[in-house]
């Protein structure tokens, strides 16, 4: 299993897509913070790491009512993005192999399709998460950098730079749980295209509707959940017809829980259907 786990590691790690992805999300996070470095400067403008990028609050951290103290946002929209892109990276790692006949002439060296599957899981999971990791500490330097250039860093301590650190391994985890999910939906319908634009609708269009207008549901979508999760946020479901505050329904780590919930439903999923079909 370790020799078929190396190589299905390696394999990933040698696609242009597993080696594309971080380099073009270093290069616009460096050309992102480098215009506003000179675009604040023009402005004569400052940033407080703390209070504008961290933790957005005045006391360091958002003193809204039910939510944890811990909760931070400074990954912005990458926290949302990165589960979105580790999806894309688990359809096309099987997707492209399966239309390509790369997965028939493995089954002539490995014929166990599940112990094949397992791997590729494995080795992914492990890739994307820590991949999702090092991009996004550099992610969190570079507003840090910015924020010394043009601005201040006063009020970080080192309670705060723990729960930064738990966020940036927790969007770890959730990246790596969805390229699971994305690996197991491809592996069913057997089309990673299909896969890829069908969840990039259900995010966009699909989710947010159920989100804000099916209150039962809301609290347990995937994104609702994994974002959550990231951020170290409560889940509370929408009162878009409720003038009534919201109510939390889980906390961050529930929520954690119930992605890798939809990852194992979803890998499962297509481990039985994998192992029953005719890819000869």
């Amino acid at each position: 299993m370790m020799a078929l786990l190396m190589a299905e590691t390696n394999r990933y790690l040698s696609r242009r897509m597993t080696k594309g992805v971080p380099a073009g999300v270093l290069a616009l996070t460096v050309i992102g913070f480098t215009i506003a470095y000179f675009v604040i400067r023009a402005e004569d403008g400052s940033l407080d790491f703390v209070r504008d990028m961290a933790f957005q609050g005045d006391q360091g951290f958002e003193a809204e009512a039910g939510q944890p103290e811990s909760q931070t946002f400074v990954l912005g929209p990458i926290g949302f993005l990165f589960p979105i892109i580790a999806f894309a990276m688990g359809a096309s790692f099987f997707g492209a192999d399966q239309k390509n006949g790369v997965i028939e002439l493995l089954l002539t060296w490995e014929p166990k399709r599940l112990k094949l599957l397992s791997a590729r899981a494995l080795g992914g999971f492990t890739v994307t998460s820590v991949m999702a990791i090092v991009l996004s500490v550099a992610f969190v330097a570079a507003q840090y950098l910015l924020a010394g250039l043009v601005g201040t860093t006063d009020g970080m301590t080192s309670q705060m730079w723990g729960w930064i650190g738990a966020a940036v391994v927790r969007s770890g985890l959730a990246s790596g749980l969805f390229f699971l999910i994305g690996l197991g939906i491809t592996t069913v319908v057997n089309n990673s295209i299909a896969a890829i634009v069908g969840f990039v609708i259900y995010v966009f269009v699909i989710e947010n509707l159920l989100s804000a207008f099916v209150g039962l549901v809301g609290p347990w979508l995937p994104m609702v959940n994994t974002t959550a999760f990231s951020f170290g946020t409560n889940v509370t479901p929408a009162t878009v017809f409720s003038e009534a505050p919201p109510s939390i329904h889980h906390g961050p780590m529930a929520a954690g829980l119930i992605t890798a919930v939809y990852a194992a439903v979803f890998l499962v999923f297509g481990f039985v259907v994998f192992k029953r079909r005719d890819v000869a």
